[in-house]
């Protein structure tokens, strides 16, 4: 009886023992495959057509030589005559054929077009050029029309509304045209380009035409095979549904261990401005990759709900600068059970933070860059709590060492840019810092996809820390027809990762990872691409890279 009694006290102290460890663990959920967001196109979603025609009976006066004693400029409002007699002035009794003073219209023009007056122009009109006079007439351009054509569901009346800015402006300026434009390239599952000419009438009224094709259900997915673990997830995506431009979400995983995470998260426009407004939520149930003492079981439970609004501070066909403010909730619970006993140690942690980010992205035909940058602060309160108990102690008092009210700084970069030749380079960095004990949810992870290719997913964990990465590869162009996809291209890639992460609890053997890979992607015209690499781990190891080499196989996909 004894012995029995003592057996007992050893395995309680040996729980004890791993749930200081488990308190400074990895979060498994941290370590899913995660859907890359699609990069956004490089090209103008608005197609500006600035070709002025020469009026047919000038055209045929072009080389004649006439002397000039008055240039007579009509309809310009926007520029001060006084800039544009500048322009004209070297012109003023001098002898010059009606092509130079076509080509003298064109400098005005392009004074409009430097001053952002993309619809505004300058042109000879027909004239007899009587008494040594050349008129000059300025067309001060504005959208007097818009047409919509394609299939826009239910968000016409909201593209309208986004428009209107650009209908109410007289003249038209650049960056009115660029925030409107821009703005349209954020409605959810519209595909949208804008057509623009030069006015045709005196009036400057132009006509602009914005051609929809819309996605209204569309699935997005990541399958990976990075030991010890082949798991894929998958997400169903709904858009524009109804008159608020909203998007829908259902992800789920499949994995082939136990463990389960389903998420719904839903955003809708707010307005004509940009503003957003989105809801996330999440469930995960499951295990972590983590080795433990024969006998003993973990069990995580996530339960996550956050509520956004984001705006966008610049929008054009180009750039983009979104500010969001939100509030996150999640509660954790983490459990080590005694397969044997069944006696069990659960630790459980709520937090709640408020955060505000910015993310900007920039995107050109041979470059890409993503800035990211978020503040997190927790709150104690609104449901915060956290403990930790015990199914076998009645008098067991244990300590969680979270810091509830914890403060932290996250920021990210990534530069991707296309050299002569097909040769890209792609820089990454990924970096958080804090002076606290942070919840294991608020914890930054590398491994796996995330700075590590060498190492399991969440291997490395800290409450502060950073991972950078470098790659170069080498595009080929190929041209391969399967039944259902085409095969554009092969992808060679070499990929340097390290992290280093910095705990205010020392509980882990390794602080930082380096890895070297080597791989091939393979690009399809519909599916996806397929990534392939063999890396070796340079330094730290543990069970999970214990070989030579680790090989890993990832593909994403997406499906209209």
């Amino acid at each position: 009886m004894q012995i029995k009694h003592l057996l007992v006290y050893l395995s309680a102290l040996t729980l004890l023992a791993i749930s200081q460890q488990v308190m400074a663990n990895a979060n498994p959920e941290g370590a899913l495959p995660v859907i890359e967001k699609p990069q956004p196109a490089s090209e103008p979603s608005v197609t500006l057509d600035t070709r002025q025609e020469v009026d047919p009976r000038v055209q045929k006066l072009l080389a004649s030589r006439i002397l000039v004693k008055t240039f007579e400029i009509q309809g310009a409002q926007a520029i001060p005559l006084s800039e544009i007699d500048v322009i004209t002035k070297p012109y003023v009794d001098t002898v010059h054929t009606v092509q130079e003073y076509i080509d003298l219209a064109g400098v005005i023009t392009k004074l409009y077009r430097d001053r952002g007056y993309p619809l505004s122009f300058a042109y000879i009109p027909s004239q007899t050029f009587a008494n040594h006079v050349v008129r000059i007439e300025v067309i001060e351009g504005y959208i007097g029309k818009l047409v919509l054509q394609g299939d826009f569901g239910n968000s016409e009346d909201r593209i309208r509304e986004i428009v209107r800015p650009l209908l109410e402006e007289k003249p038209l300026t650049a960056a009115t045209l660029e925030r409107g434009t821009g703005l349209l390239r954020l409605v959810p599952g519209l595909s949208l380009q804008a057509y623009l000419p030069l006015p045709k009438t005196r009036n400057g009224a132009a006509e602009m035409t914005i051609k929809a094709s819309r996605r209204s259900i569309s699935a997005v997915g990541r399958f990976e095979s990075l030991r010890p673990k082949t798991r894929a997830i998958v997400s169903l995506q709904t858009n524009s549904h109804g008159p608020a431009a909203e998007q829908m979400n259902f992800t789920t995983l499949l994995s082939e261990d136990n463990e389960e995470y389903y998420a719904v998260a839903y955003s809708q426009l707010l307005g004509s401005s940009g503003l957003r407004f989105r809801v996330d939520s999440s469930f995960y149930n499951g295990d972590s990759d983590e080795d433990y003492p024969a006998g003993l079981q973990r069990d995580v439970l996530s339960l996550r709900l956050s509520t956004s609004l984001s705006y966008p501070f610049i929008a054009d066909r180009y750039q983009t600068l979104m500010g969001t403010i939100g509030i996150n909730a999640v509660n954790y619970e983490d459990e080590i059970r005694s397969k044997e006993t069944q006696r069990s140690i659960t630790s459980r942690t709520n937090s709640r933070a408020l955060v505000m980010a910015a993310d900007y992205t920039l995107t050109q035909p041979d470059k890409s860059l993503a800035l990211q940058l978020s503040l997190s602060k927790g709150l104690d309160s609104i449901g915060a709590a956290k403990s930790v108990k015990t199914n076998f102690l009645s008098n067991f008092v244990g300590e969680n060492p979270a810091d509830l009210d914890f403060e932290k700084v996250n920021v990210g970069a990534t530069l991707r840019n296309a050299w002569p030749w097909r040769l890209g380079t792609a820089l990454s960095f990924a970096g958080q810092y804090s002076p606290d004990y942070v919840p294991v949810t608020e914890r930054i992870q590398f491994g796996g996809y995330q700075y590590g290719r060498a190492f399991r997913p969440g291997v490395l964990y800290g409450d502060s820390g950073w991972g950078a990465s470098a790659e170069v590869n080498r595009l080929f162009p190929v041209a391969f027809d399967f039944s259902y996809f085409q095969l554009v291209g092969i992808q060679p890639y070499v990929l340097a990762e390290m992290a280093r992460t910095y705990q205010k609890i020392e509980v882990t053997n390794i602080d930082r990872i380096k890895s070297l890979a080597l791989g091939v992607r393979l690009r399809t015209d519909v599916l996806g691409v397929m990534d392939m690499a063999l890396a070796k781990a340079l330094g730290n190891r543990d069970e999970s890279n214990k070989d030579d080499l680790t090989f890993s196989f990832n593909f994403g996909f997406m499906l209209n």
